[in-house]
């Protein structure tokens, strides 16, 4: 959880701002394409429906803090209606903004902080990774686009960056149906939160030689066939990730 202070201090600001913005005041930014959401769409079809389910988890039923989920249905329908105004509430769009912020920011600066630390520490890799850019200017006669696309190494670095130092440390999501998982006697059941544990995946020695070494060869191409899938997922899994 985060520390009181900063909570506040983000949620006075953005209200300030929600303040700000209903007086008048524009910026065409993503706050406004919130409120503009708000107030322009108060009702809408909505192709997924939210709906209120149970885990069927002993602990989870006696708990009721976890008893009551609100889960997406993938099955849409034509009568269901979701309202903006109970979506994006004054509380959610502090949300939505604080997240923003930490998506956008923090995820950049900490993966270029651990990269410059872990080159610092590793010298032998630097000096590689300063061959690569320096011939990459040789090539394109300045760091550019296409020039960062060629460069295995750099993105190599990166990736191995994002292993021993994911930006976020797991990720949640909300079971839907009921599941067993292949191979074990676990079902989960709708309501079930299950969480993906990214640093304690990135750091198992089952799936990382030295799982503690930053090795920025395991991510060249003729070496990412060898990572066992599912096994690297810093931003979690996706064709964008």
């Amino acid at each position: 959880k985060m520390e009181l202070s900063p909570v506040k201090f983000f949620r006075s600001v953005v209200e300030e701002t929600i303040a700000a913005r209903k007086s008048g005041q524009r910026r065409g930014d993503y706050l406004d394409l919130l409120l503009d959401a708000r107030a322009g769409h108060e009702d809408i079809s909505a192709p997924y429906s939210l709906t209120s389910t149970h885990s069927q988890d002993a602990t989870a039923r006696d708990s009721p803090t976890v008893e009551h989920h609100t889960v997406i249905k993938e099955t849409p329908s034509s009568t269901d209606k979701v309202s903006l105004t109970q979506l994006l509430t004054d509380k959610s769009i502090v949300a939505q903004c604080v997240l923003f912020l930490i998506a956008g920011y923090d995820t950049t600066a900490s993966a270029l902080a651990f990269s410059s630390f872990l080159l610092a520490k590793y010298p032998i890799h630097q000096l590689h990774l300063r061959e690569e850019v320096q011939q990459m200017i040789e090539e394109h006669g300045d760091i550019t686009y296409q020039g960062i696309l060629e460069a295995k190494f750099l993105d190599a670095c990166i990736m191995e960056t994002l292993r021993l130092y994911p930006p976020g440390t797991f990720g949640e999501r909300l079971c839907t149906k009921t599941y067993k998982l292949p191979g074990t006697e676990v079902t989960l059941h709708p309501g079930d939160l299950v969480t993906i544990p990214f640093w304690s995946l990135h750091h198992d020695p089952r799936y990382w030689q030295h799982p503690d070494e930053f090795q920025p060869d395991r991510f060249l191409p003729e070496n990412k066939a060898k990572i066992t899938g599912f096994t690297h997922m810093p931003f979690g899994i996706g064709p964008r990730n």
